[in-house]
């Protein structure tokens, strides 16, 4: 998903007897749900080898880049109440992965040989980004009755989880499980009155930026299994990853006038990344004489 959603008074008059609103808004989702189950089997009688091989494969890349931009730029707003400046995204990515891939390989025979082999790759990435921003700018003169309020806020969150079974079943078997899991979220959120004169009459003046990043799951499981005269093995690799500025500011000579509040710019952030990996490989040796 690339997308730009813009709100704007650039440039303009404006006089409202209430309430002015300048309102951008973005709400992006993607889902992810696979599940893939690879079965091979292979049964010979006589002579010859048996031979079965199952290969499961799974890609998923999901991306969201938004532009989100709520703008107040070189105009002349009168509010008979409040006046806001606001501009929102939201963010959800998720994939949940299940694979299952098993080979069976049986030679009936006074020399029973059978080969099996079992792969299983899965790769997901999920990457989110793109800026919100909320935006007095370009000599803008503001006056409102009540609260002035420049707003900014996204929040994201980012969901994967992986899960792969592997089982290879012959005299000669082989299991390979790879496992890579991703998670990437990086953001530019700003609110700011530049070069501007904003005055409230009535009410209190506010800055806010806020950023809220949630990689609620970056999880992989693998389970490799083979059973002969067998090697089992598997690899992961899970990453979180968040970056990219949070920002309230008032710049370039800006005059804030609050007559009845205060003034307020503030910038929060609440960000959490998580990344884990379990699993287990075993190979087991089955024998027997007469």
């Amino acid at each position: 998903v690339l997308q730009s959603t813009a709100a704007a008074s650039r440039p303009a008059a404006v006089v409202a007897g209430t309430f002015v609103t300048v309102e951008a808004k973005d709400t992006s989702t993607i889902t992810a749900r696979f599940v893939v189950v690879s079965v091979a089997v292979k049964i010979g009688v006589g002579k010859g080898v048996g031979v079965a091989g199952a290969v499961a494969v799974t890609l998923s890349s999901n991306t969201v880049s938004t532009e989100v931009d709520a703008k107040v730029d070189g105009s002349s707003v009168k509010a008979g109440s409040t006046l806001k400046v606001d501009a929102t995204s939201s963010r959800t990515l998720t994939a949940d992965i299940l694979n299952v891939s098993v080979s069976v390989a049986l030679q009936i025979s006074k020399t029973p040989i059978s080969i099996a082999f079992d792969g299983l790759w899965i790769t997901v990435d999920n990457t989110a980004g793109g800026s919100t921003k909320a935006t007095v700018s370009g000599g803008s003169a503001v006056t409102a009755a009540s609260a002035v309020t420049v707003d900014a806020d996204d929040s994201s969150t980012l969901d994967a989880k992986l899960v792969g079974v592997g089982v290879s079943l012959a005299l000669f078997a082989v299991t390979v499980v790879d496992l890579r899991a991703s998670n990437v979220l990086t953001t530019e959120v700003r609110a700011t009155i530049e070069g501007s004169s904003v005055t409230s009459t009535g009410g209190g003046i506010t800055v806010t930026a806020s950023s809220t990043g949630d990689l609620k799951r970056t999880e992989t499981l693998a389970v490799s299994v083979a059973v002969g005269a067998s090697g089992a093995g598997s690899n992961q690799l899970a990453t979180a990853k968040i970056e990219g500025p949070t920002e309230a500011t008032v710049t370039g000579s800006s005059t804030l006038t609050a007559l009845a509040g205060t003034v307020q710019v503030e910038a929060t952030t609440n960000l959490v990344a998580d990344a884990k990996s379990a699993g287990g490989t075993g190979s087991i040796l089955i024998s027997g004489s007469t």
